[in-house]
């Protein structure tokens, strides 16, 4: 449901239910090792979600006007190309792409479920 978003408060609230779905599921097995990974998973996303929050503040005080759509983000490269290209970057580790950092915690996150016998 977040892929298909237009608007940036639903494609954050849907990646957020996502996200933390995945960390009560392997809080719930109750393994040691789970724990650290969780809490980093965790970590990581709130700090990318506060630094996407910041960034959208940003750019409605330098295009003088809300950003509540992804179209409004179109002429993002006027303010700055390595601004745009760091908002893109939060954007997908957000979204939990498989290149991203929060993809291969979940990928660890499922290994270890997998070798004490949950599948």
């Amino acid at each position: 449901m977040a892929i298909k978003s237009t608007n940036i408060k639903r494609f954050l609230g849907y990646s957020s239910i996502a996200q933390y779905g995945f960390s009560l599921i392997f809080i719930a097995t109750n393994f040691v090792s789970s724990y650290a990974l969780v809490i980093l998973q965790v970590f990581i996303y709130n700090f990318f979600l506060i630094f996407i929050f910041f960034l959208i503040l940003a750019y409605s005080k330098y295009f003088l006007r809300p950003i509540t759509y992804f179209s409004d983000l179109k002429n993002l490269n006027l303010a700055s190309y390595s601004v745009a290209f760091m908002s893109t970057i939060a954007l997908l580790i957000v979204s939990g792409v498989p290149p991203s950092i929060l993809f291969f915690i979940k990928y660890y996150l499922f290994l270890n479920l997998f070798e004490f016998g949950y599948s």
